[in-house]
C-alpha cells in the first residue's frame, strides 16, 4: 500500500484519511478474515480507522475468523487458568520444585 492520496488534512489541522477505490477494495476484500492488527499494518492506518471504515462500508468478520480468534482466546483463558493453579499448588506446597 502507498501512501499516495491517503493522507489529507482538514481547515482544522486535523488529519484525515482519504481512502482511495484500491483501498477501499483491498479492505472490503481482506477484512472478513484478516486480523485488524495485520490489516493496521497492511494499510498503515490505526485500528480504530480500520473499524470505523469497515462499519461505513457495513463490513464484519466472517463466522470462520470470529471461530479462530474464540478458539485462540479460550485457549488462551485455559493456559492462564492452569497457570495459576500451577502457582497455587506450588505456594500451597503440593508441588515441589
Amino acid at each position: 500500500m502507498g501512501d499516495e492520496g491517503r493522507l489529507l488534512k482538514r481547515s482544522q489541522g486535523h488529519p484525515c484519511i482519504f481512502w482511495n477505490g484500491n483501498m477501499i477494495s483491498d479492505l472490503k476484500r481482506y477484512y472478513p478474515n484478516t486480523s485488524n492488527q495485520e490489516l493496521v499494518e497492511l494499510f498503515g492506518v490505526s485500528e480504530r480507522t480500520i473499524v470505523r471504515k469497515a462499519r461505513e462500508l457495513g463490513l464484519s468478520k466472517s463466522k470462520e475468523h470470529v471461530s479462530r480468534i474464540n478458539k485462540g482466546k479460550s485457549f488462551l483463558a485455559h493456559m492462564e487458568k492452569r497457570k495459576r493453579r500451577i502457582k497455587k499448588s506450588i505456594i500451597d506446597g503440593n508441588i515441589e520444585m
